[in-house]
């Protein structure tokens, strides 16, 4: 029996990039500041800090005062600052030499700003993977936090978890401390004595530390936590309640690590938190199986590091790249993340600032396997434009430089598991006497069913079809309007700088071929297509169909359901977020039916609608394609 037990805790605090200076305004009131207030009323408490990047920068900026308090706990010992990837990536999904340059951005900035030398990290989202050990042995960290969970993924019980272990990669090792998911259900959610009272059974049973890791915003910020765990003075009095136990004893990471040797040796597979593991079906990077999306925002990333590995550290395309690095629009689990349009669209808009900054001049047209699955995307250069081009001929990313936006950065509507809930029609709250983790809680916001819908083929570009007879603008909507099954699709394949794609569609027994070219200038970006072969006189009651997706907003066709039904020849979409012009004219008049389009997820505040663009399909009848159908695009 140990007669004293040391509780380790580190609170990490983070916002993403892109997310909006009013959000950063209201977690700093809500959560932490009144987290630091209070711990400077308890002097004897000793823990650690992690802020990340984004959240260090606005704080510099905003208050600069906070910084000064947290360099005071620093200099008195009460705190350990932690390091990490400067922009919280999840460092196993980054080239080596960024992972090592955004730790090597926090490390130096705590020295710089608050001189101290940070010897332990924290892992974004605690994803771990074998090479974790190679990578911060490489930048200079001596030991991270995990969750007891990893430890049994390889069959080790939580319950008999001490202190901190050994792991190892290619010979160069770190510490690994694993956090008690009991604990992060217990504080703030349960009173303080149930956490004194579990500690003291450990203690009785001979346990030397236990170790608490979890999210500075839970004291505060998640729903109802501010009002328990300061106006009703939750934090205070655990703090308090700790302090009168003689037996236990708060401590730094690395003051343990000076006192006490290693409980063993561990190696760990790739895993993450439970939570994680259930959004993730597993393993964090299904969400780029799960999210084509995803995949294309990580691999887009990737390229845009090869690209400009040449460049120093230090240069300005290199910081932006490593802002495009944040995780949060990667992946999604119950914080919104992946949903969230402005944070793929900070995402995006730093990958075009990395290579604007880098100064490199590309080549016209690009050939290569971008996502790595056997066969090569185009990419169409110019001064003003890169527009991507899928192996079967849409566009899945198209960049507007002057303003680095990708403007077709729209997700597809799915299903989620928690839409049930919807379907279900049960929702319920927190009882009034009760404060819940953010994930029990089971709110929903959503008011109208009608906007669960679910896509058939995903959200992007210059998205060819023939439309069935009679298509409706529902029909559109629930992407019920396809008129025949594809037979065939050929690679997209480069003839000179213009790039084709070939196609079949089978309709009554028939083969319908459609054959789409795509040519880029400085100022406009040109579609044609035509018909190849097939009787159409059976069909001539269809249409064919060009849709758009938009990561743009026009008040006139983003926020409602319709049709334009005089003949246009030409069309023009106003954005009013980026101030985008976009012009559209065909060389045949044509009809349009546009929608918003929207999904259903669930962030920390329940499940909601989220507005992620604008659908625009253009029709022409059928018989249009008998000739060479031409269709311009100009930005402005």
């Amino acid at each position: 029996m140990g007669d004293k037990i040391s509780l380790l805790m580190a609170i990490h605090c983070h916002q993403p990039v892109g997310n909006f200076d009013s959000v950063f305004e209201f977690a700093y009131e809500k959560s932490y500041l009144p987290f630091i207030e209070v711990l400077e009323r308890h002097p004897a408490i000793r823990l650690a800090l992690h802020y990340t990047g984004p959240l260090l920068k606005w704080l510099e900026t905003n208050r600069p005062e906070f910084l000064l308090r947290i360099k005071g706990l620093v200099e008195r010992g009460q705190v350990e600052l932690l390091s990490g990837g400067f922009y919280e990536p999840i460092l196993t999904l980054l080239r080596e030499d960024d992972a090592l340059s955004q730790i090597d951005a926090m490390n130096r900035y705590l020295q710089d700003k608050f001189e101290c030398q940070a010897r332990g990290a924290w892992l974004a989202e605690r994803i771990w993977e074998p090479k974790i050990p190679l990578i911060l042995n490489k930048a200079g960290i001596r030991f991270t936090i995990v969750d007891d969970s990893h430890f049994a993924s390889v069959g080790r019980d939580v319950e008999s978890l001490d202190g901190y272990y050994v792991s190892e990669d290619e010979g160069l090792s770190c510490f690994v401390f694993p956090t008690s998911e009991k604990l992060r259900y217990f504080m703030p959610f349960k009173l303080p004595q149930e956490t004194i009272d579990y500690l003291r059974v450990k203690m009785e049973r001979g346990f030397r530390a236990i170790t608490f890791g979890d999210d500075g915003e839970k004291f505060g910020l998640w729903p109802g936590t501010y009002k328990w765990v300061y106006e009703e003075h939750w934090l205070d009095n655990f703090f308090a309640t700790i302090e009168a136990c003689e037996w236990i004893e708060t401590r730094t990471f690395s003051d343990y690590i000076a006192s006490h040797s290693p409980t063993g040796q561990i190696y760990l597979p790739c895993v993450s938190y439970r939570e994680m593991l259930e959004w993730s079906n597993g393993y964090f990077r299904n969400f780029m199986i799960k999210y084509p999306e995803s995949n294309r925002m990580h691999k887009r990333m990737l390229l845009v590091s090869r690209d400009i590995a040449f460049l120093d550290s230090s240069h300005q395309a290199k910081d932006y790249l490593y802002r495009a690095q944040c995780n949060c629009g990667y992946w999604h689990g119950v914080f919104g993340g992946l949903y969230l349009n402005h944070l793929r669209s900070a995402v995006y808009s730093n990958l075009i600032l990395a290579e604007l900054a880098s100064g490199l001049k590309y080549e016209p047209v690009r050939a290569l396997d971008m996502d790595f699955d056997g066969k090569d995307e185009i990419i169409l250069v110019s001064d003003r434009q890169n527009v991507f081009i899928s192996h079967y001929g849409t566009v899945f990313e198209w960049d507007y430089k002057e303003k680095a936006v990708n403007i077709s950065n729209v997700l597809t509507r799915r299903y989620e598991s928690y839409h049930k809930k919807l379907k279900e029609q049960s929702s319920s709250g927190c009882s009034p006497d009760e404060v819940k983790s953010i994930h029990d809680l089971n709110v929903s916001n959503v008011k109208d069913l009608s906007v669960l819908q679910y896509d058939c083929y995903l959200r992007e570009s210059a998205v060819d079809f023939i439309v069935k007879p009679g298509a409706d603008i529902e029909d559109f909507y629930c992407h019920n309007h396809l008129y025949g099954q594809i037979s065939f699709v050929n690679n997209s394949y480069l003839e000179g700088n213009k790039v084709f794609s070939h196609k079949g569609i089978w309709i009554n027994d028939r083969i319908v071929e459609l054959k789409k070219s795509f040519s880029l200038g400085d100022d406009m970006f040109l579609i044609e297509m035509e018909l190849l072969s097939g009787d159409i006189s059976e069909i001539e009651g269809a249409n064919i169909g060009l849709e758009f997706n938009l990561s743009l907003f026009d008040d006139r066709f983003s926020s409602c359901k319709g049709r334009l039904k005089v003949p246009e020849k030409e069309l023009w979409f106003k954005d009013k977020w980026y101030g985008i012009n976009i012009m559209y004219k065909a060389s045949v008049d044509f009809d349009m039916v546009y929608y918003p389009v929207e999904t259903v997820s669930e962030s920390e505040q329940g499940i909601e609608t989220t507005f992620q663009g604008t659908c625009l399909v253009f029709l022409w009848p059928i018989r249009a394609l008998k000739d060479r159908l031409l269709f311009e695009i100009r930005l402005g």
